[in-house]
């Protein structure tokens, strides 16, 4: 089946629906007890994988003459999937945003609408193409910004009668929007022997010691994000930012070791323990405390 096989190789499943799962969790992880009926949060989780999945789409169509020329590989690109079938998943897909959409509360639907709206000017390069392709950078902060107010609707699911606050929802939308840009950085660092024709990459356009430290300079910026929106978590978190910010510096530039696959796995696991860590820590309070003294009852 041509989506199975379009799933498998562009779009896996499993890791999206983790990692979208997270994101959600960590959105509300100081008011995971007043979530309310699983239900809603099951709708919201599949509403926002058809939103990844909208924007995977929207990339087949719009780089399809790229992969065309530079990445024949791909499965669009070597026609065992055609543009036609993407515009159908497309409208499929948009349909069963709507519907969803429907049923969700209103702050909700206000930022989910304006991501959406933000991911159609990225699907046009925001009418100026050319000027982004030379500015790679601000191309790349474009493009990532979609998960901004996609962080905010996500919040909005555990706290549907409220607005966003000064402080803690703004620093959360930056650090789940830095967490997105460590995703895109990490799988855009290689050696100039990894660096492929026609494909872009921060190692590439901003050399390698300047874009090793655009990625660490992110780290430390969705770490102080995600500090503010959990001042509780600082100290957990600041470790495991540490530790990643050193690790990759001293891969890239202090081994001859590949860095492409590294950068990419490193991202990962980084946004996976920071939103673990902070899931867990926030959230200890939860926990049974020590038995008293002389022991429980039974």
């Amino acid at each position: 089946m041509k989506l199975t096989a379009f799933l498998k190789e562009r779009f896996p499943t499993g890791p999206y629906l983790v990692l979208v799962g997270l994101t959600i969790a960590v959105s509300g992880a100081d008011v995971l007890d007043q979530a309310g009926h699983p239900a809603a949060l099951i709708a919201g989780l599949v509403l926002f994988l058809l939103s990844f999945f909208r924007l995977r789409l929207f990339d087949e169509i719009k780089d399809y003459e790229t992969d065309i020329k530079w990445r024949p590989e791909r499965i669009v690109a070597r026609g065992e999937v055609s543009l036609a079938d993407i515009r159908q998943w497309l409208g499929v897909t948009v349909l069963a945003e709507l519907l969803i959409l429907i049923w969700m509360p209103g702050p909700v639907q206000f930022w989910y609408l304006v991501a959406a709206t933000w991911s159609v000017l990225m699907y046009y390069e925001f009418f100026i193409p050319k000027w982004l392709e030379r500015h790679f950078v601000i191309y790349g902060l474009t493009h990532v910004m979609v998960m901004a107010p996609l962080a905010l609707a996500m919040r909005g699911l555990w706290l549907p009668q409220s607005g966003p606050a000064l402080q803690q929802d703004w620093a959360l939308m930056l650090g789940i929007t830095g967490a997105g840009y460590l995703f895109e950085i990490g799988r855009k660092l290689r050696r100039p022997e990894e660096e492929q024709q026609g494909v872009d990459t921060y190692s590439g356009k901003l050399g390698q010691p300047l874009a090793t430290g655009w990625f660490v300079l992110w780290i430390g910026i969705t770490w102080g994000a995600f500090s503010i929106a959990f001042p509780q978590a600082i100290w957990f978190t600041g470790i495991l930012a540490g530790i990643a910010a050193v690790y990759t510096a001293f891969h890239i530039h202090a081994t001859a070791l590949p860095v492409q696959k590294p950068a990419e796995l490193l991202s990962s696991i980084f946004v996976t323990l920071l939103y673990v860590s902070i899931l867990v820590v926030i959230n200890t309070k939860h926990l049974p405390g020590p038995p008293p003294a002389g022991g429980y009852p039974w």
